[in-house]
């Protein structure tokens, strides 16, 4: 992951990038860890579930 932090109107604001690798399965106790790491406001944008056979994509 990768982040920064910025001050919106005086708040403090961390945004992030999150990669999840297709060839490894991430529990959710893993992005749960990832997000107490996070403190205050944040915006996590990634690639979480580009592949999926719901809408047609392997």
């Amino acid at each position: 992951m990768y982040a920064i932090r910025i001050s919106v109107a005086g708040t403090p604001l961390t945004v992030a990038s999150l990669y999840c690798s297709p060839s490894f399965k991430t529990s959710l106790e893993e992005f749960l860890e990832v997000f107490c790491q996070l403190d205050g406001s944040w915006i996590i944008g990634g690639d979480f579930n580009s592949k999926h056979l719901m809408w047609a994509s392997r």
